[in-house]
């Protein structure tokens, strides 16, 4: 990616949808602790 294209692309906005992952419950069973608490922390 040039500079310019780099440019534009940081000013797309991003929105929390963009960048939400949502686990099943299996899914999160296979997190352990600290990555749990991680995504709780940042979500």
């Amino acid at each position: 990616m040039d500079a310019k294209s780099l440019t534009a692309w940081s000013r797309t906005l991003v929105t929390f949808k963009d960048v939400f992952v949502d686990f099943t419950r299996e899914e999160w069973k296979l997190l352990d602790t600290a990555q749990q608490i991680v995504y709780r922390n940042v979500m």
